[in-house]
């Protein structure tokens, strides 16, 4: 987060990175600009580290060989060993224990097409309690609430 900026605790969304195909630097900086917490799982450290991103938590069952030394690295590390969750609902579930409202999501979609589709699952799982977002380089997904209701002018085509 920006040095510039003054945040409450959990004013703004968290930001989790996935493992999937990642999106262009420019949205991910905007993220990472507004996010007080940035959770990165399990596969996609490594890439994460490399781009030179600052981590708050690392997430997941570990069963990705991660080469680096990580022993001087700042990071809150939450092993999540459950197999009948994924790794991106496991962090769902801890925002929700630490009781943050929202989160975007980055780098959840591309890649493998099962994996895409679960977080996409996973999306409308835990989207009535907690506020996700997701982000990539085509669009910007969201659960709309139960009742939702768009005003036009008139004769707007829709």
């Amino acid at each position: 987060m920006s040095s510039h900026h003054i945040i409450r605790d959990k004013q703004e969304p968290a930001l989790i990175i996935a493992n999937g195909e990642a999106c262009s630097m420019d949205i991910l900086d905007q993220l990472l600009e507004w996010s007080p917490t940035v959770i990165v799982l399990d596969g996609a450290l490594e890439r994460v580290i490399s781009l030179g991103i600052k981590v708050d938590v690392w997430l997941g069952d570990f069963d990705h060989s991660n080469n680096e030394d990580l022993s001087n690295y700042p990071l809150k590390k939450v092993h999540t060993p459950d197999q009948n969750l994924t790794d991106l609902e496991k962090a769902f579930e801890y925002l929700l224990e630490e009781g943050y409202p929202a989160v975007n999501v980055i780098w959840a979609s591309g890649k493998r097409m099962d994996h895409t589709l679960n977080n996409f699952h996973s999306l409308v799982r835990y989207g009535r309690k907690l506020k996700i977002v997701f982000f990539d380089d085509y669009s910007t997904s969201f659960l709309l609430p139960p009742t939702f209701e768009k005003w036009y002018p008139a004769k707007t085509p829709i």
